[in-house]
């Protein structure tokens, strides 16, 4: 069995399992409807960074509650089916939310280290606020992940094979998150890698839990602990900041994008994909009986 043949039972067939499969052009309509219409109640002006993270929350839950009723009343599936199988969910969404945390982390420190940035002091009032933003982020970060690693690479799987499916979730998520401020060459290429990372991680792990508490913890971190921006967007409270002088090598800091413009996020994708990608060819020899064809 190649790596672009995953097992029957994986979560990314699941679109076999529809009475009535959502085709590839209708899936990507869809999927662009819920997340446009999430977004835009989001971006809705607010007087606080509280108010901003709560109207986040409420924007992409709609998005999941208008994906949940396609997906229950058109598709007539489980909403599970998702790629949200409740076994081994706790060990995974605690996996990811950690190597979120520790992967921007390393990041930041690595442009500190290389001198493009300073780190200010910690602002305690901070802590509490910072804390109660994290629930947003795990709805916002969730949400994306079961429109495009979820739904999407599904539909486009059941037509169109894996690779495609990759290759179009990965330019989806490009295109959403490709017009934000600031962004450059190198910007454009990490969110591909990012979202080829996540697709792999999603079938390397055969569900979606890891993959959605990474995401919330990676912008979380991101814009609240280190007070960095994210995609485009500034940050307005956060425990520590990260400040870099104007003549700083934008291709270290990532710029007016933030870190995910950064080189070290290129390097670091490209590292954790080819190490899953690896992982993933090990099991699959492991599970092969000799002499298979497969």
């Amino acid at each position: 069995m190649s790596l672009w043949e995953p097992p029957a039972t994986s979560f990314v067939h699941a679109m076999g399992s529809a009475r009535r499969p959502t085709g590839p052009i209708v899936g990507v309509v869809v999927a662009a409807v819920v997340a446009v219409a999430g977004a835009m109640v989001t971006t809705l002006p607010t007087g606080s960074d509280l108010a901003d993270k709560a109207l986040m929350a409420v924007g992409f839950l709609m998005s999941l509650v208008l994906l949940g009723v396609w997906v229950r009343f058109r598709e007539g599936r489980d909403l599970r089916s998702l790629g949200l199988a409740r076994s081994h969910a706790r060990h995974h969404a605690r996996r990811g939310a950690l190597i979120g945390i520790a992967m921007m982390s390393v990041i930041v420190m690595g442009i500190v280290v290389t001198g493009q940035a300073t780190l200010g002091e910690i602002s305690p009032a901070a802590i509490l606020p910072v804390a109660l933003f994290l629930p947003a982020y795990l709805v916002q970060g969730g949400t994306e992940e079961i429109i495009t690693r979820g739904f999407l690479m599904q539909v486009l799987d059941h037509r169109w094979g894996l690779k495609a499916a990759i290759v179009g979730q990965a330019v989806f998520f490009t295109a959403l998150h490709g017009t934000a401020d600031g962004i450059g060459p190198v910007g454009v290429i990490n969110l591909v890698l990012i979202a080829v990372f996540f697709a792999v991680w999603a079938l390397w792990e055969n569900g979606l839990w890891g993959v959605c508490a990474f995401h919330a913890t990676w912008n979380w971190c991101q814009s609240h602990l280190w007070g960095e921006t994210t995609s485009g967007i500034e940050a307005k409270t956060f425990l520590i900041q990260l400040t870099s002088d104007p003549s700083s090598n934008t291709l270290i800091t990532g710029g007016q994008f933030g870190p995910e413009g950064s080189l070290f996020v290129t390097v670091i994708m490209t590292a954790s994909i080819w190490y899953l990608v690896r992982a993933m060819r090990q099991n699959r020899a492991a599970v092969t009986p000799p002499g298979s064809d497969c």
